[in-house]
C-alpha cells in the first residue's frame, strides 16, 4: 500500500514536466556601497523567480535572498564621514563632535560663513549609530521623529 502512494506521488510530481514547459526565469541583483577607502554599509540583495508552466500542472518558485555586510562605526571619523555622506555638506560645515550617548555618536554642524557674521551658524546635530545609521537630533541627541 506505501508502494502505491509513494508511486502516485511519484507520478503526480513527474506529470508537472511534461513536454509543453514554458520556463520564464526573471533575475535581478541590487547591490550598493560606498568606495572602498571608508565603507560603512555594503548590501547585496538578490532576487530570483522561476515559473514552469506546463499543460496539466504549473508550479512557481520564488527564491529572495538578502545578505549584508555592515562595518561598525568605531570612532569619531567614521562617523563624521557618515554625516556627510548622508547629507553632504561642503567645505563651510563644521562637524564637531559633541558627546557619546551609549554607543553613538552626536555632533553639531555648524555653517563657517554664519559664524563669521555674527551668528551661532547652528545647522542641527547629528547622532550617528554604530551600524552606520544617521539620525536628525536634538543637542540632548534625542532623534527627531
Amino acid at each position: 500500500m506505501k508502494k502505491i502512494f509513494l508511486y502516485l506521488i511519484a507520478i503526480g510530481f513527474l506529470s508537472g514536466c511534461s513536454a509543453n514547459n514554458n520556463d520564464t526565469k526573471n533575475s535581478s541583483t541590487h547591490e550598493s556601497y560606498k568606495d572602498s577607502s571608508s565603507s560603512y554599509v555594503r548590501s547585496s540583495i538578490t532576487k530570483s523567480s522561476t515559473k514552469v508552466t506546463s499543460s496539466s500542472t504549473s508550479s512557481s518558485n520564488h527564491t529572495t535572498s538578502s545578505s549584508s555586510q555592515v562595518s561598525l562605526i568605531s570612532n569619531e571619523e567614521d562617523a563624521k564621514e557618515a554625516i556627510k555622506q548622508k547629507y553632504g555638506f561642503s567645505a563651510d560645515t563644521r562637524l564637531t563632535f559633541w558627546e557619546m550617548i551609549g554607543s553613538d555618536y552626536l555632533f553639531k554642524a555648524q555653517s563657517e560663513a554664519a559664524i563669521a557674521n555674527g551668528g551661532t551658524g547652528t545647522l542641527g546635530f547629528y547622532r550617528v549609530t554604530p551600524d552606520g545609521e544617521v539620525y536628525d537630533a536634538d543637542s540632548t541627541g534625542e532623534i527627531y521623529q
